[in-house]
């Protein structure tokens, strides 16, 4: 796994990296193993010898289980979070524009989009108030 590049490593200090699987008995071999293949190859690339910065060994069902996650959060768009907030489309676009609720993490062209955790987070401590009611359902209404 690569940490920073020579041109903009993280703490200022250059590094490289790489991730691979070996077959072992436990994690102390793993890394025993992963250790000198890693040396082998960065000396056949012609990489300086630098120390090891840092080392993971997981079974390959945890790998499994790791590549089942989804990478990146659930998302909403506009209409995701009219739903989510049991508006319409055009209500939902008036309560994301209100300075306490959640800034988006992209701006597509089609719509900005919020991660599902801070829309939820936000319903836990809206002040909801009751809208108005559908046109069919007030008195006098045809």
């Amino acid at each position: 796994m690569v940490t920073g590049t020579p041109e903009e490593p993280i703490d200022g200090r250059a590094r490289y990296g790489a991730g691979f699987s070996v077959q072992a008995a436990d994690a102390v071999e793993a890394v025993a193993r992963a250790r000198a293949v890693f040396q082998r190859a960065a000396a056949a690339a012609g990489l300086p010898a630098w120390p090891l910065a840092r080392v993971e060994a997981q079974t390959e069902q945890e790998l499994e289980l790791e590549l089942a996650r989804p990478s990146f959060p659930p998302l909403l768009g506009v209409a995701e979070l009219a739903e989510r907030l049991e508006v319409s489309r055009q209500r939902a676009w008036t309560i994301a524009g209100r300075p306490d609720f959640p800034g988006p993490v992209a701006r597509l062209k089609a719509t900005p989009v919020w991660t599902a955790d801070s829309v939820r987070r936000f319903l836990e401590i809206w002040p909801r108030k009751a809208g108005r009611p559908l046109a069919n359902a007030r008195p006098g209404a045809s």
